[in-house]
């Protein structure tokens, strides 16, 4: 309704003119935006999303009352009017907000399923953002709507299944490793045991025949001093009982019998002798189930590896016998799991013959050097003149399961196996070195004396201590 006042000609108040217009269709579409504007609002601000949208200046036209929450505001209208710079974001955050808001407005192509992390009153934050651009009736790009998900929750989710699956696998790669060494240690225990039986009943007649070699030497002496006398006095003896004699002399051929039984003597009691230095490296080495560290001399435990792999060292049809060079420097005692370090010493001998029989070498040799490296460790190293082992897969040696040599000749747990025993039960260091005219070379340092924690009381089993 409007009204105006009528005057005459003198300017006198003279009525009142009104005009009523009828506006219930207007107020009626006023209603229905108003209803349609907080309807709209409603939904905005019941989707768990955070919503926000900016023209084409990129300022902020206004959001729900989720993003205006995320971004510490009080409601949406504190954020209408605002850019990116205004906001709880660091430069190098709002730049990269910019940055992906241009190049959706440039193309016209959505960014969907961006994930960033955001930090909000001192709490990291993951954020899943999706940007649209806004467009008029005529295709014209007005704007940009994003959506934007707090995914913390399923983001943690996510990274724990991916640890727990991370450390599942470590767990089966341990379990595998730990199966192949039980496996590994019950044969070195068992060949360790049947060099033990062995030694011992090899050790009991060998024991027999050296503890009588020298009383059979000394009645060989007393007899061939009988017949000295005898053949001394013979002249006196009866001229048929001289002839006798001498015709049992030339039969036995006397000269040589006294001349070389003697030798056979010393021939003898040598063979005994090697046999009772063999049945102690047989001892040495059978210590495989042993549990609890001791001090023990390493080139005897060298020594005693060297005998039980003898067989393996002589001549064969594709090579010569392997030569054994040894460099044995002044070393105290060490403390260590001795069983073990035979088994370090198994394995790398072996690997060393394994590669001469492959290089087929014409002078294959295998060489053993020991040093004190310092006032606290030794070095041992074990080197042959093979082929070496490739560059390409010299990282992968000490990995559990991996083996160069062809199927069903390794099982790739050796030097695995050496690799922890050095460097976890020892707290040693094991490396290989190449050499640079052909073949491998194998560090060894171990502390001269164990660590208290590493000689913490162990239950002594049948098997070696898997490492």
């Amino acid at each position: 309704t409007k009204k105006a006042i009528l005057r005459d000609a003198d300017g006198e108040a003279s009525g009142v003119l009104g005009i009523a217009i009828d506006i219930t269709e207007r107020k009626q579409v006023e209603e229905q935006v108003e209803a349609s504007r907080r309807f709209l609002e409603v939904i905005l601000n019941t989707i768990p999303q955070a919503v926000i949208w900016k023209d084409r200046d990129l300022v902020l036209q206004g959001c729900n009352c989720n993003m205006a929450q995320l971004l510490g505001f009080n409601s949406p209208a504190d954020i209408v009017g605002k850019n990116d710079d205004d906001l709880p974001r660091t430069p190098g955050e709002a730049a990269w907000y910019r940055q992906c808001d241009l190049e959706v407005m440039a193309s016209g192509q959505p960014q969907l399923g961006m994930m960033t992390e955001m930090t909000v009153s001192d709490r990291t934050i993951w954020l899943s953002i999706n940007k649209m651009p806004l467009q008029d009736g005529d295709g014209n790009i007005t704007g940009l709507l994003a959506t934007v998900e707090d995914i913390t929750d399923s983001k943690q989710a996510q990274l724990k299944l991916e640890q727990q699956a991370v450390e599942l696998q470590q767990t089966l790669e341990t379990l595998k490793r730990t199966q192949n060494q039980v496996v590994q240690a019950e044969k070195m225990s068992s060949l360790g045991r049947l060099v033990a039986g062995l030694a011992h009943e090899i050790n009991n007649p060998v024991g027999f025949i050296s503890s009588n070699l020298d009383h059979v030497r000394t009645y060989a002496q007393d007899l061939l001093k009988l017949i000295e006398t005898y053949q001394s006095h013979h002249a006196a003896l009866p001229l048929t009982s001289v002839e006798e004699i001498e015709q049992l002399t030339q039969a036995i051929d006397l000269a040589f019998l006294q001349q070389d039984f003697p030798q056979v003597l010393d021939s003898i009691k040598h063979g005994a002798d090697r046999i009772n230095t063999i049945v102690k490296s047989l001892r040495t080495f059978s210590r495989l189930d042993e549990a609890d560290w001791k001090d023990i001399d390493i080139h005897e435990s060298l020594d005693s590896t060297l005998v039980v792999l003898q067989h393996r060292l002589h001549k064969c049809s594709h090579r010569p016998a392997i030569a054994i060079v040894k460099d044995y420097g002044n070393l105290p005692r060490v403390e260590c799991f001795a069983g073990q370090i035979n088994e370090v010493f198994m394995h790398l001998l072996n690997n060393a013959i394994d590669a001469l029989d492959e290089a087929a070498s014409a002078q294959p040799e295998i060489s053993l050097w020991t040093r004190r490296s310092s006032d606290d460790t030794v070095a041992i190293t074990i080197s042959d003149n093979g082929l070496g082992i490739p560059q390409a897969v010299r990282d992968r040696i000490f990995d559990p399961f991996f083996t160069t040599k062809p199927v069903g000749m390794g099982t790739g747990m050796g030097l695995s196996t050496s690799y922890q025993i050095i460097t976890e039960t020892h707290e040693g260091n094991l490396w290989y070195v190449p050499v640079a005219d052909g073949g491998s070379q194998f560090l060894i340092e171990l502390p001269i004396r164990l660590s208290q924690e590493m000689k913490r009381p162990r239950i002594k089993q049948n098997t070696v201590p898997v490492a």
